[in-house]
């Protein structure tokens, strides 16, 4: 069957994929670990996966391989991470930015695991009349985890398509920006806002960008907190210092540096 990596980082947008040879793939069986990495934002190791039928472009994206079945993941072996990034980049899969920045982040060590938010004075006040209420178990099953990103997930909506915003309104955004990203959502039915504080029907939202490589949402559930699911990764509650989350704009966002905008969303919003 053929074999290919994909390079775990991303969280709106699929992640890139690229044919490795069995040679390759068959060291890297023997040096990885069957256990994903804990969800974070940012680089969490590449996956050696087999798939049924392969796409004809080199380059593609997890989405292109269709059904596939994960081996390894490789994670904390610095040389063979490197060796499987240079087929990326060679195949066209990752892009210089995206390489040096997982280049930088190797053996920075273990990713924080999620953990459960206590419910105390630190959680905001929940302004949405209808928030979700934090439920990992349901984003979290095999059936959905897969196959909804972060946008699907703010919009507590699991469509299994992972979701692009703009999509659903038939106009997908064009610019991995800001202004790009939240005009597509606008459109899809989201409506912009300054604050989180006020008493609003729905629910609240934001926005945040990796510049260049990736767009990030939040949603705020019942306890006041957010709540987020990085990719295919598990939901959680917890940013990538392993705090709860008050206000997206304040929490450590590993790459995605750039704050957007807080939105509020409903279950009328029509995502794809």
């Amino acid at each position: 069957m053929p074999m290919f990596a994909i390079l775990d980082v991303f969280s709106g947008t699929p992640n890139p994929a690229w044919p490795i040879d069995d040679d390759l793939a068959q060291r890297m069986a023997a040096l990885g670990s069957t256990e994903s990495t804990p969800p974070a934002l940012g680089y969490r190791g590449i996956q050696v996966v087999s798939t049924a039928s392969a796409p004809a472009a080199e380059a593609a994206t997890v989405d292109a391989l269709g059904a596939f079945t994960q081996s390894v993941v490789i994670f904390g072996s610095a040389d063979a991470e490197k060796e499987l990034l240079g087929v990326g980049v060679a195949a066209g899969a990752v892009n210089a930015d995206l390489a040096a920045y997982v280049t930088q982040s190797l053996g920075s060590g273990p990713l924080v695991a999620s953990r459960g938010v206590t419910v105390s004075s630190a959680c905001p006040p929940c302004g949405g009349n209808n928030a979700p209420t934090y439920d990992p178990a349901y984003w979290n099953d095999s059936s959905r985890q897969l196959v909804n990103n972060c946008y699907a997930y703010t919009n507590n909506n699991a469509t299994g398509t992972f979701a692009q915003p703009g999509r659903g309104s038939g106009q997908e955004y064009t610019s991995l920006d800001c202004a790009g990203v939240g005009a597509a959502s606008v459109r899809d039915g989201l409506v912009t806002t300054d604050t989180f504080a006020a008493c609003r029907d729905g629910w609240y939202a934001a926005l945040v960008i990796w510049p260049g490589q990736d767009y990030h949402w939040y949603r705020q559930d019942t306890t006041g907190c957010w709540s987020h699911k990085p990719g295919q990764t598990p939901a959680r509650n917890v940013d990538n210092s392993g705090a709860a989350i008050a206000d997206p704009q304040q929490c450590d966002r590993g790459p995605y540096t750039v704050f957007c905008t807080y939105m509020v969303t409903n279950a009328s919003v029509t995502i794809a």
